[in-house]
């Protein structure tokens, strides 16, 4: 039988970025060009862990959201769940 998550399954989430109490300031910093380093080492997260957040768990909805302008500044995101993909 193969392991893993399966579809309906009620796992924790264990993505520390995810769970990170400043997870919308932070994706809305690299979704509008901070990059990932400063951005991890802003918040004390790993810089791995970050960068596999960003390309799993920012949804392109939220990226084009960030770069089309409609949230003004990274104070505006604070405990916004549009990053949820």
């Amino acid at each position: 039988m193969p392991r893993g998550r399966r579809p309906g399954s009620h796992q924790q989430i264990k993505c520390s970025i995810c769970r990170h109490s400043e997870r919308g300031r932070i994706d809305f910093l690299v979704c509008s060009g901070a990059g990932v380093q400063p951005t991890a080492k802003k918040f004390g997260v790993s810089y791995d862990s970050l960068r596999n957040h960003v390309g799993k768990h920012i949804s392109q909805t939220y990226r084009d959201a960030v770069r089309s302008g409609p949230l003004q500044s990274e104070g505006s995101c604070a405990g916004s769940s549009l990053s949820l993909g």
